[in-house]
């Protein structure tokens, strides 16, 4: 196996490009699948998705953030607490299979940043599961959250 990882570990997973052309393969331990390891799967998928060429902390950030949307998109849990629900760690693991490690990361990226942040597919994804967030977390009260009505405040505040 040193071979192969390059004196490397294989504790979770690991990324191995170059053999051939073309060839990309993803090693992991499959004795330690969960919640983890689907967070690093998708991590190493990030790897490659955004063609790094190289191993720095700037590519191991956008391979999380990677792992970390391809796992509990912001726009999903954005329209979940729209409809009020309280999102914290323990919705995270329970709603997306997180692992504890990920949701407290993922609680610290809404904390520092909230939902402001947009990506092109987010209408996609929320459209491909809107049956499911329609089923599963319906709204709580006939009113909730708006994104209209803040541009509106915002513009009102705006005239003073």
């Amino acid at each position: 196996m040193d071979e192969i990882t390059l004196g490397h570990e294989l504790e979770d997973a690991f990324l191995l490009k170059g053999l051939r052309p073309g060839l990309t393969l993803i090693l992991y331990n499959k004795e330690k699948y969960g919640p983890r390891m689907k967070h690093t799967l998708w991590h190493e998928i990030g790897h490659v998705k955004c063609d790094h060429k190289k191993h720095s902390e700037k590519e191991e950030i956008e391979a999380h953030f990677f792992a970390a949307q391809a796992n509990a998109p912001n726009v999903l849990i954005k329209t979940i607490a729209k409809r009020g629900y309280k999102i914290d760690v323990r919705f995270l693991v329970e709603c997306f299979g997180l692992s504890e490690e990920a949701a407290q990361k993922k609680m610290g990226y809404l904390n520092k940043y909230g939902f402001d942040h947009s990506n092109e597919y987010d209408d996609i994804v929320q459209m491909q599961f809107a049956n499911y967030i329609d089923a599963k977390y319906p709204p709580k009260t006939k009113y909730f959250y708006d994104e209209y009505y803040d541009e509106l405040d915002r513009e009102r505040e705006s005239w003073y």
